[in-house]
């Protein structure tokens, strides 16, 4: 009789065993297997938040998270139509029906009502809870900003002047309110960022470059600018052949966006300070 419960029970175990077996397959297939890298100085910078699929991309749920594996994290910053700084990476913001929504034009209200709508959160955050979480659980961090100004046409810079200086004199405003290491600005408006090295000395401005990166450093160089931002273009080695150009006149790089993690250690190798990527990596550190 004990006999017969005892297999009862053995035949009732081994489905259950099963079924943890397979969630736990499932588990270890749904997260990104994180690599570990050794780098020397290079600060390794989540692009967008560093959410690897994981969190909805430019969110604090993706920063809260990345920050535990990352130097810092990289972030796109608008403005709303009551002056808010929010993340994200497009000015158009989709509601539940995919819907576009010009986020210029928007209260915060509407932001609001559109990250909630349909039961399901985007996740939209504000920048100044960015500052926050990062000064108070952080601090040792950096942020990169990569900041955009909507205009309704090529021609319409001039009116792009107006929202870049008050998104210049808020960023400064929340940087001296929440202090942590290091914020990086970048953007293609010399006027924002003369504006931007006007107003705080401490903060790097990097002139963000998409091609002719050349152009950018001479560019950088003529404006005083500490740093550059250039996108990781490999053709022809072009693009480390510039390093020890940049180098030798004391230019920061701030270079994206480099998965391969052959890549990356290659830029850190050629000293190579912000690597921005979307890979998931354990950092640790050569000894010299």
């Amino acid at each position: 009789m004990e006999l017969g419960i005892n297999l009862k029970q053995r035949n009732g175990l081994i489905p259950k065993l099963g079924i943890v077996f397979i969630l736990f397959v499932a588990t270890i297939n749904c997260f990104p297997q994180t690599d570990t890298l050794y780098l020397h100085s290079a600060r390794l910078i989540g692009h967008r938040g560093g959410c690897n699929g994981l969190f909805p991309e430019n969110s604090l749920s993706s920063i809260h998270e990345s920050l535990d594996f990352f130097d810092g994290v990289e972030v796109d910053v608008f403005m709303s139509h009551e002056n808010t700084l929010w993340l994200s990476h497009g000015q158009y913001l989709p509601d539940c029906n995919n819907k576009k929504w010009n986020i210029h034009k928007l209260n915060d209200s509407l932001i609001i009502k559109l990250n909630n709508g349909g039961g399901q959160s985007h996740d939209y955050t504000k920048l100044d809870n960015v500052f926050s979480f990062i000064a108070k659980n952080h601090p040792d961090k950096c942020l990169s900003l990569d900041v955009k100004a909507w205009k309704p046409s090529n021609f319409a810079t001039l009116l792009t002047f107006p929202i870049y200086k008050k998104m210049a004199i808020k960023i400064d405003s929340l940087y001296r309110m929440y202090p942590f290491c290091q914020l990086l600005i970048e953007s293609h408006s010399f006027y924002f960022l003369n504006k931007i090295k006007q107003l705080n000395p401490d903060i790097k401005v990097c002139y963000i470059s998409f091609r002719n990166h050349r152009k950018a450093i001479r560019i950088s160089m003529r404006n005083g600018y500490k740093a550059v931002s250039l996108k990781y273009l490999n053709k022809n080695n072009d693009f480390y052949n510039l390093i020890p150009f940049i180098k030798k006149n004391n230019i920061i790089v701030q270079a994206w966006t480099l998965n391969d993690k052959n890549e990356i250690l290659k830029a850190d190798s050629l000293g190579i300070q912000y690597i921005q990527t979307d890979s998931r990596f354990i950092i640790k550190r050569k000894k010299e």
